[in-house]
């Protein structure tokens, strides 16, 4: 029987954490690696505050940041147990990396 998501039997990569829970102590389940990601804001963003919704493809899931005033080039927002690039591991940190867009010539 080929297992599919015609047979109903379709693989979830979240399955692998569920069955990790029961079978496994935390210490034993590998944790992905931290994944870091620049986030381009423009000098007015950082001078006012502003606020992005960054989608994440593998989860479904929108995170919301708050850019705050106090931020600048070189912070980190970090979201813990967010990313999974492995799937045989328990989800990884997803961070975030403050960095000052570059304005055009026309100053846009």
């Amino acid at each position: 029987m080929k297992l599919g998501s015609d047979s109903g039997f379709g693989f979830d990569p979240r399955d692998v954490e569920m069955f990790a829970e029961f079978f496994y102590d935390e210490k034993s389940v590998k944790k992905a690696e931290t994944v870091e990601n620049k986030l381009s804001c423009r000098l007015e963003e950082l001078y006012k505050g502003s606020k992005r919704k960054i989608k994440l493809v593998i989860q479904e899931e929108i995170l919301p940041i708050q850019i705050k005033t106090v931020w600048k080039k070189g912070t980190k927002i970090t979201f813990t147990e967010k990313e999974n690039q492995e799937a045989s591991a328990a989800l990884g940190d997803l961070i975030f990396v403050v960095d000052k867009k570059n304005p055009g010539l026309n100053g846009l």
